[in-house]
């Protein structure tokens, strides 16, 4: 991932960091699955899985 720019993000659910060009910032870029997220499968709503709210607040935070 050095090679693209991406270094480790340090963090449980985002995978990757970029330093931005133009702005002093970061971008930070994930993936969540089940196979990578097994705690997902117990967050579902008639059957499809959906992310917590309090993930969402990890990642906005």
């Amino acid at each position: 991932m050095r090679a693209a720019g991406l270094g480790p993000a340090g963090h449980p659910l985002l995978g990757a960091a970029v330093e931005l060009a133009d702005a002093d910032g970061f971008l930070f870029t994930g993936r969540l699955s089940l196979p990578t997220h097994p705690w997902l499968a117990e967050h579902t709503i008639r059957g499809t899985v959906v992310v917590p709210g309090t993930a969402l607040l990890e990642l906005a935070v």
